[in-house]
């Protein structure tokens, strides 16, 4: 589904990511876990296109995507949350999951929003409602955003990427400030949208929720890639361990 082959982002004198390399397969859900300033999100954005890599290669599908624009990529299939949650708050959920549908559309954001396109907006009207059903804010759609709790807000945020119906899903940090409960409902939202065919690349700080969920994980320290393998092969890597200080991998968060 992925192939990443010895990415760099150089920032200056600064590199971000260092000879990164590493696959996905279609099907799985891929953990990219690391301390803080890894380069962990810099790497999400070689792989969407937001930022441009400086050097190596990245495939989609068997397809090179490496300087591809980041709306073009999103066109292959290809959508992403980010580690901020972006919505907005005076629109109800329906118009802000409509908003992830926009890109793909052949009458584009600005035509959609003046009513320019009845038939386009129609079909993703109706696509907005059943993602929402699907993540379970069906109930909610016509409330403001603004007016959800922060894990509700995330999942709407999951929502809004799946209108565009994509392949390969990029979650940055989806369980930042939930509740031990939201949690719960965000692992297995993920996994039944594994299991329905969606692949998914997570940067996630929590390791109980990543060591739970992943099928794999690939560990960045300091702009490169340290380990990949099993949550398993993880816990028990020493250099793993050492990068995170000491913190227990079954028990902490980094």
């Amino acid at each position: 589904m992925l192939e990443v082959e010895r990415a760099v982002k150089q920032f200056g004198g600064l590199r971000a990511v260092s000879d990164v390399s590493f696959s996905l397969r279609a099907g799985e859900i891929l953990g990219l876990i690391g301390p803080n300033g890894a380069g962990k999100s810099t790497l999400f954005n070689l792989v969407t296109g937001v930022s441009p890599a400086t050097g190596g290669r990245v495939t989609l599908g068997g397809q090179e995507v490496t300087r591809l624009p980041a709306r073009q990529i999103h066109r292959l299939g290809v959508a992403r949350t980010f580690q901020h949650v972006h919505l907005q708050p005076d629109q109800t959920l329906l118009a802000n999951t409509m908003m992830g549908g926009y890109a793909r559309g052949r009458a584009g954001l600005l035509a959609s929003l003046l009513h320019l396109e009845r038939a386009e907006e129609a079909a993703l009207h109706h696509e907005a409602l059943r993602q929402l059903e699907r993540v379970g804010l069906g109930p909610h759609a016509y409330t403001l955003a603004g007016n959800l709790a922060l894990g509700q807000q995330r999942i709407l945020e999951i929502a809004r990427a799946l209108v565009a119906d994509p392949t390969l899903l990029l979650l940055d940090e989806p369980a930042a400030g939930l509740r031990y409960g939201e949690k719960l409902e965000l692992i297995t939202l993920l996994r039944r949208l594994r299991d329905e065919g969606v692949t998914i690349l997570i940067v996630e700080h929590d390791m109980n929720l990543v060591m739970t969920l992943v099928d794999r994980l690939v560990v960045m320290n300091s702009g490169e890639k340290l380990a990949e393998g099993s949550p398993d092969e993880i816990r028990a890597h020493p250099a793993v361990r050492e990068a995170y200080l000491g913190v227990d991998l079954e028990e902490g968060a980094a």
